[in-house]
């Protein structure tokens, strides 16, 4: 199967070059990759001519705005059975691209992939394996996004089905492809294996998360800073791009987030039922503190 990797990049010539040489060494698949720089300033631009990568360039829009834009273009101008998403610091194993084709060969109708991953230092030691049980419905995703992008490969069909919406007022890339997914009841494939080190470093440490407090504070912040944008608002967004896609108990469920501000039994319901229920104790512990505070 051709694969096109949609990389996004900026200012990433410190592990680059590491990041390039996993793909490029990826097995069983027919490989391409295609870049667009985020308006760097070190020697990124220079790296992608050396390892002659397909790139193109543009203002600096953040990354999920540049992998919008790589979805577009890639719509338009690239012909592939699968895309996949890259940063442009981690370090694939060289199965990796091979496993998600092995889970997705069978879908026509859109299709997503994505997996666990191995955190590790700035020197790519493991730290740990992520473990993740998603429990896959509309109403967890709206609540708690598994599908981290640099795990996520999709077919053509689910490439085709994200580019119905304009991206704008969304959240993450890879939040929205998550929650279009299984809100229009495309084939979700988690791989609970892990085939990528996700290395942390300086400028985008996730953490340790491992304990009640620190990870019952990520979750808090994540709602009450504004890291996420409205549930209620992205809920508009979905109903919008891809009513004609959805079921009518999942067009329920998202009139039941835009509203449930106006209505104290809505609000009750959502809080309370089981509709938005992840099964991770702390993500529906502040799930249901922030349908409660309006501010889900």
């Amino acid at each position: 199967m051709k694969v096109l990797v949609l990389l996004s990049c900026y200012n990433g010539e410190k592990y680059l070059k590491n990041q390039l040489d996993s793909i490029f060494a990826q097995k069983g698949v027919d490989v391409k990759i295609l870049a667009r720089d985020d308006g760097s300033q070190d020697d990124t631009v220079k790296i992608l001519n050396e390892k002659g990568i397909e790139y193109y360039e543009g203002k600096n829009i953040g990354a999920s705005a540049s992998f919008f834009d790589l979805i577009q273009k890639a719509e338009k101008e690239y012909a592939a059975d699968l895309y996949a998403f890259c940063d442009q610091d981690d370090f694939w194993l060289s199965d990796k691209l091979l496993a998600a084709e092995r889970l997705l060969a069978k879908y026509k109708d859109p299709a997503m992939y994505f997996s666990n991953q191995t955190i590790t230092d700035n020197k790519l030691k493991p730290i740990y394996k992520t473990n993740l049980s998603p429990r896959l419905t509309p109403g967890a995703a709206m609540a708690k996004n598994c599908a981290t992008g640099c795990t996520v490969v999709i077919n053509r069909k689910m490439l085709e089905l994200l580019t119905k919406s304009s991206f704008e007022g969304v959240s993450m890339h890879d939040t929205w492809m998550y929650r279009v997914a299984l809100f229009t009841g495309c084939h979700i494939c988690f791989d609970p294996e892990s085939y990528i080190f996700y290395r942390q470093h300086g400028k985008n440490t996730i953490g340790d998360r491992n304990s009640l407090v620190s990870r019952l504070a990520y979750y808090v912040s994540s709602f009450i800073k504004g890291k996420n944008v409205s549930r209620a608002g992205e809920a508009k967004l979905i109903l919008k791009y891809y009513e004609n896609n959805i079921s009518n108990e999942n067009k329920k469920l998202l009139i039941d987030i835009i509203n449930y501000k106006k209505n104290i039994k809505t609000r009750f319901s959502l809080a309370f039922g089981n509709r938005l229920r992840t099964g991770d104790v702390f993500t529906d512990v502040v799930v249901f503190l922030s349908v409660m505070l309006g501010v889900f």
